[in-house]
């Protein structure tokens, strides 16, 4: 079940005041997830499903808390907060009240974008990108008259999304903020695309040529030539009407009244960066003098490139010899680029020469009907010529034509292949971008993934290098405990003996006195270390000695007592003969323990090891047992009655200090906490009665109403009959179950095993509903009603309705 869906049932409605602080609480809690790399999945998955179900009423709870920036958070959690910024913007743009915080939220991610980590830096482009894509295409989708109350028109939010980074450039905070916008502001000239206008190209380039003095910095300049390319990619014919010869030669329109030439501009910084000490903007500038070449191919008029194309030539041919490879790799993309365009001059020419060659053909035609017009008409009528003779002249004549054809055809196989090898030129550079392009991704790809498989290696490795150390020490400290022990016993018995070896008339009475007083100091010193020597015992029989090995102890315990073998449970007691099972065994559990004890001592079955059992944890290690540890008074009076019943050799004498210490315990435990002993009577007559077995209740009773299997959820009623629901069951849970109970009892389905159900939980069990449990008055008249109908249920509607009200 989602968040919000949880906040709804639990408060009715959203829009009631006290859902909304609580969304506002589950919101920031999981932001805070993000902080830390182990809960950041979790946290990303509530912050995305109530991004996504939340009312468009309401939304403005989703967007406040991102307007708060703490630098103090990990770069990673700056980065996912950024990128969930243009999550909110790709998945709520398509609603009105969201442009009411558009303005504010790009003003918050252009902050952002001053993060010192790039990885951050690029989040907010993204983030700018999808935010400018979802904003556009809902204003496109929106009727022709239609208005949104914030915002006019698409140039108006270009405009919009733009100020902020405008801007924080212009106030040139630090070269991180300038690289940061930079990066956002190309994210938002490629995402608008063809929604650009003349005037959002001018204030784009006002702002570039405005802050190239406050470049100072490679990662910056990297930045500014990026946003220069993507604005020749997006903007070419719009940078092109600003050159001079375009203003010449077209009318001027009020309001673009600038006569700066923003291509020759940006061409003249692309070109400077060719020069720059930096191969990292040397490669930005060689990738944005091959995309000026590649846009500006089908251009016939363009003078401002052909002005600087031999000065780029040189400087390509130099780059073409660069010591770092992707430079020189870059350089002869371009370099072949280039070469094209001035291969198009040559071409013209050819053309111009194809020209030539068809007037020289016109001229060869005419000269042939002349040359026979004049035949014709310098022959006399009389003047016959042989027939050898006239072979000889349509000979001639025939060569002619053939000589002429032969030309022609030569001139258009030239031209054809030019332009075939042209062609497959321009296709082959494109190939070459895509694969250059993809593979570059790919390596992104590899050491990133490869980065964080090294990671969590190093984490696991450190992990395990502590655990080592830890355990190392460990074992070092039990060492010199026990041979501190074993030295201090050894002189222990060295007086002794010693002692013991003298013996000369009047030395008796003084053994007496000295031995006696040994002995009262060796019973003093284990009264006073006999805790920690018992602990060092166990610590040093096993490395298991930890949290982990009391865990597994436990389920080991509650395993066999669910299995109701005697045997393996006698296997197990002698196994861990070396533990006092007070120390790590849960009190329930050593309850239920007591009890199968009890059963075995009716039928005489292993008195000799429950003996064993009993002398280690009630007579050696009484000091180990917990002060509120008790034990209901008829499972107590049964095991005293059978252990008296049992009588094996020195078993009396166990039974003795057995009972004595457990009245002890008794008196102890009636006089200090006699209200919390009966609530432990309860509770640890079960071994279902603990957190976990609670949390596997609620989630059982959850799927089952999910399922809407009335068979399912009469079986788990019966199940659990031995245990009252409203200690386990959550409240809500509750209602739901009274709510199919309800449904139930109108149909008159298992009403006999509803009835059973009632009786257990509203009369029996009525001292544990809660007393602010309360049920919506609908359900409860109607749930009422249903018991009304019934002849077994009426004797308990009585209790069951002062139960619930």
């Amino acid at each position: 079940m989602d968040v919000l869906t949880q906040i709804r049932l639990k408060h009715g409605s959203l829009t009631v005041s006290a859902a909304q602080n609580e969304i506002k609480i589950k919101f920031c809690n999981a932001m805070n997830q993000l902080n830390d790399i182990d809960s950041r999945g979790v946290g990303l998955s509530i912050l995305h499903s109530m991004i996504d179900q939340i009312p468009d009423k309401l939304l403005h709870l989703v967007i406040e808390p991102f307007y708060a920036m703490n630098p103090e958070l990990k770069a990673l959690c700056r980065k996912e907060v950024a990128l969930l910024i243009g999550y909110i913007a790709s998945k709520r743009g398509n609603t009105p009240l969201f442009y009411k915080y558009l303005g504010k939220l790009a003003s918050n991610l252009s902050k952002r974008a001053q993060d010192s980590d790039s990885r951050v830096r690029e989040a907010c482009g993204d983030a700018f990108a999808r935010m400018t894509k979802q904003c556009i295409r809902y204003i496109d989708s929106l009727p022709p008259h239609s208005e949104l109350p914030h915002l006019s028109s698409t140039n108006e939010l270009i405009a919009k999304l733009m100020k902020p980074i405008m801007r924080n450039i212009e106030k040139c905070i630090s070269p991180n903020s300038i690289t940061g916008n930079f990066l956002c502001l190309s994210n938002v000239i490629l995402s608008a695309d063809n929604y650009l206008n003349l005037t959002h190209v001018i204030i784009i380039c006002k702002c570039i040529v405005s802050n190239i003095i406050n470049i100072r910095d490679a990662k910056t300049h990297v930045s500014l030539l990026f946003c220069i390319e993507k604005l020749f990619i997006v903007a070419a014919p719009i940078l092109s009407s600003t050159t001079k010869s375009n203003k010449n030669q077209r009318p001027r329109k009020h309001g673009h009244d600038d006569d700066e030439d923003y291509l020759s501009a940006l061409l003249a910084i692309i070109m400077d960066g060719l020069s720059n000490n930096d191969w990292n903007v040397r490669h930005h500038a060689l990738k944005a003098i091959h995309s000026v070449g590649i846009i500006f191919a089908n251009i016939k008029e363009k003078p401002e490139i052909e002005c600087n194309r031999d000065e780029i030539l040189a400087h390509l041919q130099r780059l073409k010899y660069d010591k770092v490879s992707n430079v020189r790799n870059t350089a002869i993309m371009a370099l072949a680029v280039w070469s094209d365009l001035q291969n198009e001059n040559e071409s013209a020419e050819m053309d111009g020469v194809a020209g030539d060659h068809e007037q020289d053909e016109d001229v060869i035609d005419d000269e042939l009907d002349d040359l026979r017009i004049k035949q014709i008409t310098e022959k006399a009528w009389f003047d016959s010529k042989s027939p050898r003779e006239q072979i000889e002249s349509h000979n001639e004549i025939k060569t002619m034509e053939m000589n002429a054809t032969n030309k022609t055809e030569e001139c258009n196989q030239e031209e054809k292949e030019y332009t075939d090898e042209h062609a497959s030129n321009a296709l082959i550079v494109r190939q070459q971008q895509r694969m250059l392009k993809s593979m570059k991704n790919l390596e992104l790809y590899m050491r990133r993934e490869v980065g964080q498989i090294k990671s969590r290696i190093h984490s696991v490795e450190r992990d395990l290098q502590r655990f080592k150390v830890l355990q190392q020490n460990q074992e070092w400290t039990n060492e010199n405990k026990r041979a501190n022990a074993m030295t201090d016993r050894d002189k222990m018995n060295n007086t002794k003996t010693k002692v013991v070896a003298v013996n000369d008339g009047d030395g008796d009475e003084v053994l007496q006195h000295m031995n006696a007083n040994m002995m009262d100091m060796e019973m003093k010193n284990e009264d006073e270390n006999h805790a920690s020597s018992t602990v060092q015992q166990t610590e040093t029989m096993s490395i298991y000695s930890d949290e982990t090995q009391m865990i597994n102890l436990n389920e080991q315990l509650l395993n066999i007592i669910q299995l109701d073998n005697n045997t393996e449970l006698i296997q197990w007691l002698t196994e861990n003969h070396h533990l006092f099972l007070f120390e790590c065994i849960d009190q329930r559990l050593m309850i239920s323990l007591i009890y199968r004890i009890t059963q075995l001592l009716k039928t005489n079955q292993y008195v000799h090891h429950i003996c064993d059992f009993l002398n280690k944890e009630f007579v050696i290690g009484v000091q180990n047992i917990p002060r509120d540890f008790s034990i209901p008074k008829p499972l107590k009076t049964e095991f005293l009655n059978e252990g008296v019943a049992v009588n094996d050799g020195d078993g009396d004498e166990v039974l003795q200090h057995m009972n004595a210490n457990m009245m002890d315990m008794e008196m102890k435990n009636e006089d200090e906490n006699h209200a919390s002993s009966t609530v432990q009577q309860t509770e640890t007559m079960s071994i279902y009665s603990d957190e976990t077995q609670m949390i596997n209740l609620n989630e059982q009773l959850l799927n089952i109403i999910q399922l809407d299997n009335n068979t399912e959820l009469i079986q788990w009623l019966t199940e659990n009959h031995h245990l009252f629901l409203f200690e386990c069951i959550d409240q809500r849970l509750m209602i739901s179950l009274i709510y199919r109970i309800t449904q139930l009892l109108k149909t008159n389905q298992y009403v006999h095993h509803i009835c059973d159900f009632l009786k257990k939980e509203f009369v029996i069990g009525v001292q544990n509903i809660p007393r602010d449990f309360s049920i919506p008055k609908p359900l409860k008249t109607e749930f009422l009603n249903g018991l009304n109908q019934h002849d077994n249920i009426k004797q308990f509607l009585v209790d069951i309705a002062n139960a619930i009200r």
